[in-house]
């Protein structure tokens, strides 16, 4: 089983070294991509950005503070912006999992979202809630064609004025994730350098340990694999309050029952 993780960071433009140890970003959207091999199967799973897990605090300068508990989000802020803070946000939402082996990462800057979505013409979706925020408005139901900065008011918008506003972002990254993959899929199908031309398309936007021919070796696997509605999964739990800020605290009962589903066969 091949196991990818992919962060969605809250910054617009291309991706720049950071000089301060804490500036390196936060990441609104957290999943980790799952290729079952033997079973020809694609899983996705969401973790939600408030998740409180086990991260590594550093200072302004980089100086190591220790280990604290607080949302998973903001260990990608302790780094550099690139590869450090990549593998520190890898290695958290690896012991989160119990030690889950991720074999790949890859953070993408918010502002890439128009590219990444009008690559496949755009997508469809039905407004999963009521919004009104930077001038972006949609009511809860509506039918939207996603297009340019749209796509990006969809998937990371959210009026932080008001509580559990997380999980509803969450859910619109999911619903979107789904419509996103059937219409990558067919992409692939139709045009196997698909992957490889839009992995040149974001490369200023993104920092991945995934090289060039590994995305072309797995443009060819991928389209075999069988994605449906059942096989994306968002961590179970529950959100608190916390002053402005709030906390997911996550149902370890849920969390352990979903990676021996995932990630392990019963045998006899």
């Amino acid at each position: 089983i091949m196991t990818f993780l992919f962060l969605g960071i809250d910054k617009m433009g291309e991706v720049a070294p950071v000089e301060s140890g804490i500036d390196g970003g936060q990441s609104d959207a957290i999943f980790l991509l799952v290729l079952d091999p033997h079973a020809k199967e694609m899983t996705v799973i969401g973790v939600p950005r408030d998740t409180m897990a086990q991260i590594e605090m550093y200072g302004n300068t980089g100086g190591y503070l220790g280990p604290v508990k607080a949302q998973l989000a903001l260990q990608h802020g302790y780094g550099d912006g690139g590869k450090v803070s990549c593998e520190r946000s890898r290695d958290a939402v690896s012991e989160l999992f119990y030690g889950l082996p991720i074999h790949g990462y890859c953070a993408i800057n918010m502002g890439a979202i128009p590219l990444l979505n009008d690559a496949v013409g755009g997508i469809d979706v039905v407004a999963l809630n009521s919004q009104d925020v930077n001038g972006f408005r949609m009511e809860e139901g509506q039918e939207l064609h996603l297009e340019g900065m749209d796509a990006y008011h969809y998937l990371h918008d959210r009026d932080i004025q008001s509580h559990y506003t997380a999980g509803k972002r969450l859910q619109r990254q999911k619903q979107y994730l789904e419509a996103y993959a059937a219409e990558a899929m067919a992409e692939l199908k139709e045009d196997p350098t698909f992957a490889v031309s839009l992995y040149g398309t974001l490369s200023k936007y993104m920092v991945t340990d995934i090289s060039l021919d590994e995305v072309g070796y797995l443009a060819t696997q991928v389209p075999g694999y069988s994605f449906s509605g059942g096989r994306m999964h968002v961590l179970e739990g529950e959100t608190e309050a916390s002053g402005n800020h709030e906390e997911f605290h996550v149902d370890e009962d849920a969390l352990y029952r979903l990676v021996l589903d995932v990630f392990y066969e019963e045998v006899g």
